[in-house]
């Protein structure tokens, strides 16, 4: 399986910022395109278990399928980032933060 990739539209992240606004714009898009958006918007949020000490399987799968998305969601995000800008933010454990 290949890791999924953005379009050449989506810039890179200048390390200043000066193109935070095409770049937020044409990032944004990308990942509504693919779905990801919601993991950076926070609007796809980990699902929760009834019961944090016994999880059902289905509640055990859906958390797994949640940390791949997320995973993804950050691993494009990463890619149109500045090297210094992805190490100050890389101990975040989810795209929205």
């Amino acid at each position: 399986m290949s890791f999924p990739t953005l379009p050449a539209t989506v810039p890179h992240l200048k390390e200043d910022g000066s193109n935070w606004a095409t770049f937020a714009t044409h990032f944004r898009e990308a990942m509504q395109a693919t779905h990801h958006w919601g993991y950076l918007d926070g609007t796809i949020m980990c699902p929760v278990p009834k019961d944090n000490a016994h999880p059902t399987t289905a509640e055990h799968q859906a958390i797994k399928e949640w940390g791949h998305g997320n995973g993804l969601a950050r691993g494009l995000l990463s890619t149109r980032l500045a090297d210094k800008t992805l190490l100050r933010i890389c101990h975040h454990k989810t795209a929205k933060a």
